[in-house]
């Protein structure tokens, strides 16, 4: 191999493979140790299905969120409304929103997350914040982000990346990440704003901060 070659090793036992049904699956030696093949795997902190599901990581975000809030349950319950409102805002939800600026979620697991901080928050005699606009704007955020970034940029470019190369299969196409581009149009277009995704429309909004969009942002 020439990992080392690059200074690069491998551990073949942290070794795991995950691969979508597009894929011809088949053996991988690594220093002659077979590799695993993982329905899921855990990566920087997301959990990664061979199907392209949420669900586990869904489940994860939840737990995360729980143990966030338990954390701070005793000094939460004690607090001012006011103030119990900005301690949930500043950690069960991050905690419970985690990479979901690339999560391409079903309106089930929307619910799902819907349905937790309803009970944190009802705990806590609060009203619950909209999980799905939470998602979103997250996503908008990114998604601007994206958009100022130079075309040789490897979020650009994955962004933008049609796999396919020609007509997709018959039937109901799956869901993509850039699904955020119509939707969030119609949902949380800027004010003033008549054309172009609310995604695009975030990107130039801050032109004048970070420069052209020409430009790109390193």
């Amino acid at each position: 191999m020439g990992c080392p070659k690059y200074g690069l090793n491998i551990n073949p036992s942290k070794t795991q493979i995950l691969m979508n049904k597009y894929v011809t699956r088949s053996d991988i030696d690594i220093l002659n140790t077979r590799i695993e093949i993982s329905q899921k795997v855990k990566y920087l902190g997301r959990t990664f299905a061979d199907d392209g599901s949420l669900t586990e990581e869904v489940a994860r975000r939840i737990r995360a969120g729980w143990a966030a809030f338990n954390a701070i349950r005793r000094e939460l319950l004690q607090s001012p409304q006011k103030t119990r409102i900005r301690l949930l805002t500043t950690t069960v939800i991050p905690a419970m929103t985690y990479g979901c600026e690339t999560w391409t979620s079903k309106e089930a697991d929307t619910k799902r997350l819907q349905r937790a901080v309803s009970n944190m928050f009802e705990i806590a005699g609060c009203d619950p914040p909209d999980m799905e606009k939470q998602v979103l704007r997250r996503k908008l955020k990114w998604a601007g982000h994206v958009s100022r970034m130079k075309y040789d940029r490897w979020a650009k470019i994955v962004s933008e990346w049609d796999p396919r190369g020609s007509a997709r299969p018959r039937g109901r196409p799956p869901k993509r990440w850039g699904r955020i581009r119509s939707k969030s149009s119609s949902t949380m277009r800027p004010s003033g704003a008549t054309s172009g995704t609310a995604a695009e429309e975030l990107a130039y909004s801050k032109q004048d901060e970070h420069g052209p969009l020409s430009e790109g942002i390193v």
